[in-house]
C-alpha cells in the first residue's frame, strides 16, 4: 500500500474533474447545430415523433438511443439531441474512474476512451455508439468486485498440501448481490440500442456461470498463485490431487475465483433477462416479430476479414494508444472474457461488408473505427491491469492529450459547423412551400426539425422519385402521401440536390441524382438559382421548377 499512497492518481479524482469541466466548456462554446452522419437523422425523426406522443411512424432502428433523445427533447426541445453523446461519454468516464478507484488502481486510466478519436468526433452526434460505450462501462464499474471481496462460498477448509490437515482461514461474507443484478440488467438494456453489445456483454455473463459451477477457469490469483490451469498442474505433477472434488476444492483455496461471479452468476443472468426482454417486445409490437433486426442491406463474409482486420489492427494499435499490448499483456482477472470479447468483436465486424473509406473517403476512419467504441472500457481495465502504477509524468501526459485532443475535435467540429449553416441558410431563404430533392440523405441532414420547427417529408417510393419536403407558415400539415410518378402540381416549386465528392461511391450516386432529377424534370422549365460549394466538397444546388403545359 506503500506505493498506492505515494501514487496518489489511485483516489484522486482531480484530473477527471478537471477534464469534465474543460469537456462542458468546450462543448457548451462549440455546441453542435447540425448532424454529420445520415443515421443520425432517423433517430431524430423517430425522437421528434415519440416526444410528441403520437407517433406515426415507427424506424426500423433500434429504439434505445431514439427514446433518450426523445426525453431530452420533451425537457429541453429539439436541440438538446446533442446532449446524448456528450453525456453517454462523460457517464462512461466517471462510471470507469469509480471502477478503479474501487479496485485501487490510477484513476487517470478512466481518461484512456478520451484518446480514442473517433469517439471524441461522436461526442458531436446523435449516434448508437456512445450510448453503448457508456453502458459498457457502468457494467464493468457493477461487474467487478474488489479482490478483497470475494463472492464464491465454500464451505469446506483449505487444505494443508504437504499435511493434509485442514488450516484456518478467514471467514468469507457474501457479496452484495445487488450490484451484479444490476449490471446484467444494463448488459440487457444495452441491446436496446445496438444488438452487438450482446458480444461485450456474453463472455461476461457465461463467465459468470462457469465460476459459479466451480469449474477450473484460465484466470490468475489475486495472490499471484498463477491461473487455475497453472494451479492445478503445479500439484497434480507433485501428487497431491488424487480425486475431482479435491480438485475443485485445492484449486479454489489456492487460486481463488475472480469476484463478480460464483454464488452471483444467476443473479446476473436474471438481471440480464430482465433487461433484454423490452428489445423482443419492441419488435413484436413494431413489426410483429419478436427477433427482428434491421436490415442495413450489408452482407457478411469472411471474405471481408483481410482489409477489415487490417484496419482494426491499425486502431488498436495507434487509434487506441498500447491497446494491442495492454490487450496481450492483460493481468485482470478477468482477461479470458476480455478477450473473448474482443475476438468475437473482431470476428462479426471483420466480415462486415461495410467499407466506410470507400462509402465516405478519409471520413470513414470515424465512420468504421465508431465500432469498437464499446470495447474502450475493457481496454482501460487492461490498461490499468498491466501499469497499476502510473508516474507523475505519464498522468499529466494523459491529462493534456484528452484536453487537446477534445478541444481540437470541438474547434474543427464548429468550424465545420459554421459551413453547414450557409447550405441551410440557403435552403431557408426560400419560399414556404414543396422542395423535391433527390438526395435525402443528405437533405434531411440540412433541412430538419432543428432549424425549422414546420416540416414534413413524403415517404419516397423509389430511388427516381424526389423526397418532398414541405415548409409552412402556419399549423404543421399532415404528411404528404405520393403516389408513384406524381409530381408536384404547383406552377412554382424549388428542388435542390446536396451533393458530395469525397469517394467514388459519393461520385457515383451524384452521377445517379444528377440522372434522375433530369429524368424527372423532363420538358419542365429549371432555373439554377444558387450553386453553393462549402469547404469539405459538399454542394448545393437549388432550381426554380416551372411546369410547362405539356409537362403539366
Amino acid at each position: 500500500m506503500q506505493k498506492i499512497t505515494r501514487n496518489g492518481a489511485y483516489s484522486s479524482f482531480t484530473s477527471i474533474a478537471g477534464f469534465t469541466l474543460v469537456v462542458v466548456v468546450l462543448f457548451a462554446w462549440a455546441y453542435p447545430t447540425h448532424f454529420l452522419i445520415a443515421d443520425e437523422v432517423a433517430y431524430f425523426e423517430q425522437a421528434i415523433e415519440w416526444a410528441g406522443a403520437s407517433p406515426s411512424v415507427i424506424s426500423d432502428y433500434p429504439p434505445g438511443t431514439a427514446l433518450v433523445a426523445a426525453g431530452l427533447i420533451g425537457l429541453f426541445g429539439p436541440k438538446a439531441v446533442f446532449l446524448c453523446g456528450i453525456g453517454a461519454f462523460l457517464v462512461g468516464i466517471w462510471a470507469l474512474a469509480g471502477m478503479l478507484c474501487r479496485l485501487d488502481k490510477p484513476v487517470v486510466w478512466a481518461l484512456y476512451p478520451a484518446l480514442f478519436l473517433p469517439g471524441l468526433v461522436l461526442t458531436r452526434t446523435l449516434m448508437s455508439d456512445l450510448p453503448s460505450f457508456a453502458l459498457a462501462c457502468i457494467f464493468l464499474r457493477l461487474y467487478i468486485q474488489p479482490t478483497g471481496q470475494p463472492v464464491n462460498q465454500s464451505t469446506s477448509q483449505p487444505i494443508n498440501l504437504s499435511t493434509s490437515q485442514p488450516v484456518n482461514q478467514p471467514t468469507s461474507h457474501p457479496a452484495n448481490q445487488s450490484p451484479l443484478f444490476a449490471a446484467g440488467l444494463v448488459a440487457g438494456l444495452s441491446v436496446l440500442f445496438r444488438e452487438t453489445n450482446l458480444l461485450w456483454a456474453l463472455p461476461f455473463l457465461v463467465g459468470a456461470v462457469w465460476r459459479a459451477r466451480g469449474n477450473p477457469t484460465p484466470n490468475p490469483s489475486p495472490e499471484g498463485e498463477g491461473s487455475y490451469i497453472q494451479t492445478y498442474l503445479k500439484y497434480f505433477m507433485s501428487g497431491c490431487i488424487h480425486s475431482q472434488t479435491r480438485i475443485i476444492q485445492i484449486i479454489r483455496d489456492v487460486a481463488p475465483l475472480p469476484p463478480g461471479g460464483g454464488v452471483g452468476g444467476g443473479v446476473v443472468w436474471l438481471g440480464f433477462i430482465i433487461g433484454f426482454l423490452p428489445r423482443p417486445a419492441w419488435g413484436w409490437f413494431s413489426f410483429g416479430d419478436p427477433f427482428f433486426v434491421r436490415d442495413s442491406g450489408i452482407a457478411f463474409s469472411v471474405a471481408y476479414l483481410p482489409q477489415n482486420l487490417s484496419f482494426y489492427l491499425f486502431a488498436l494499435l495507434v487509434l487506441m494508444p498500447g491497446g494491442l499490448y495492454f490487450l496481450v499483456r492483460n493481468k485482470s482477472p478477468y482477461r479470458w472474457e476480455t478477450t473473448a470479447s474482443v475476438l468475437l468483436f473482431l470476428g462479426v465486424y471483420g466480415c462486415y461488408g461495410y467499407d466506410a473509406f470507400t462509402k465516405s473517403g478519409w471520413k470513414g476512419l470515424v465512420l468504421q473505427g465508431r465500432f469498437l467504441l464499446p470495447l474502450l472500457p475493457f481496454v482501460a481495465l487492461a490498461a490499468a491491469e498491466t501499469m497499476p502504477v502510473v508516474g507523475r509524468g505519464l498522468r499529466y501526459g494523459i491529462a493534456a492529450a484528452t484536453v487537446l485532443l477534445f478541444a481540437g475535435v470541438q474547434f474543427v467540429g464548429h468550424a465545420y459547423n459554421l459551413e453547414q449553416q450557409r447550405i441551410t441558410d440557403a435552403l431557408l431563404r426560400l419560399p414556404a412551400g414543396e422542395h423535391l430533392t433527390f438526395t435525402p440523405d443528405e437533405s434531411r441532414k440540412y433541412l430538419n426539425a432543428l432549424h425549422t420547427p414546420r416540416l414534413t417529408t413524403s415517404s419516397r417510393l423509389t430511388s427516381a422519385e424526389p423526397l418532398i419536403i414541405c415548409r409552412t407558415t402556419g399549423s404543421r400539415p399532415t404528411n404528404p402521401a405520393p403516389t408513384q410518378n406524381s409530381k408536384p402540381k404547383t406552377q412554382n416549386c424549388y428542388a435542390h440536390l446536396i451533393t458530395r465528392s469525397d469517394s467514388a461511391d459519393r461520385i457515383k450516386k451524384t452521377a445517379e441524382a444528377e440522372t434522375a432529377f433530369q429524368r424527372y424534370f423532363h420538358g419542365a422549365k429549371t432555373t439554377l438559382l444558387t450553386d453553393l460549394t462549402i469547404r469539405d466538397g459538399t454542394r448545393l444546388r437549388i432550381w426554380r421548377i416551372r411546369q410547362t403545359d405539356h409537362n403539366e
